[in-house]
């Protein structure tokens, strides 16, 4: 594995405001962080972290006391957990990968500015979501490799949100309750139970997005087209007919 160390000029420049490391290969190259970090005005911060993460991308991140935007690709390799108390975020992209002899315990987020969060990868650990209480929009994709319990948990921490993106979700289970959602998007999948329940789940909604990518069909509210008389496209059509008490066309 070649290891590469970034100037030490880098991770002191004060007057830098955006970061981004990125690397092709991700067996054959990883960068460390070779000293104490200060980056008093850094507000976005684009990393993948592949080796040593507790080392890495948390002694860099802890350096950016500014930071507003964290896109974070780390690969988990130890059962430790990863807490995120990063009162000044407002936007964060996590995507975890994982070493598949070990997993993390915990994803713990003590964001209180956060407004919009995206999870990607595979669902390996147990999120807590300590303090999320500015999140308006969420974006989820990924596989859950042990229950739904862990995919339960997850949505329950982010039922306050108004818009949630959904693909490429492994759940089988009922969701909870999202009082204040009124934009619900599907990507990548088509199963005509687990939409009505979350049709149920959200009271408040007035957008429902379904995109059958593998068909190329995009079925908005209001217009539902293309439809080829599969066993769910009929359960979705009778479902919104019979409920839908102001339909004019």
């Amino acid at each position: 594995v070649l290891i590469f160390e970034l100037p030490l000029s880098l991770f002191t420049c004060k007057t830098l405001t955006k970061l981004r490391i990125a690397h092709g290969n991700p067996t054959s190259l990883v960068w460390e962080c070779p000293c104490p970090v200060n980056l008093p005005c850094l507000k976005t911060l684009d990393i993948a972290v592949r080796d040593n993460p507790f080392v890495n991308a948390f002694e860099l991140i802890r350096g950016c006391p500014a930071l507003e935007s964290l896109s974070l690709e780390v690969t988990i390799h130890k059962e430790e957990d990863y807490v995120f108390n990063i009162p000044t975020l407002k936007r964060l992209k996590l995507t975890l990968q994982r070493v598949w002899t070990s997993v993390t315990q915990k994803v713990v987020l003590n964001v209180p500015n956060l407004e919009y969060l995206f999870v990607g990868g595979m669902l390996g650990s147990l999120f807590v979501m300590e303090d999320l209480s500015s999140l308006v929009e969420a974006s989820v994709s990924f596989h859950c490799i042990r229950s739904d319990h862990m995919c339960l948990e997850f949505l329950k921490g982010i039922s306050g949100v108004k818009s949630l993106s959904i693909e490429k979700f492994e759940f089988t289970s009922a969701p909870p309750i999202f009082p204040n959602m009124n934009h619900l998007e599907f990507k990548s999948f088509w199963y005509s139970g687990l939409v009505l329940q979350y049709l149920e789940s959200c009271p408040e909604l007035k957008h429902l997005c379904i995109e059958k990518v593998l068909l190329q069909l995009v079925y908005n509210f209001g217009n539902f087209s293309v439809c080829e008389g599969f066993e769910p496209e009929i359960e979705f059509l009778k479902y919104m007919l019979g409920n839908a008490k102001i339909l004019k066309t």
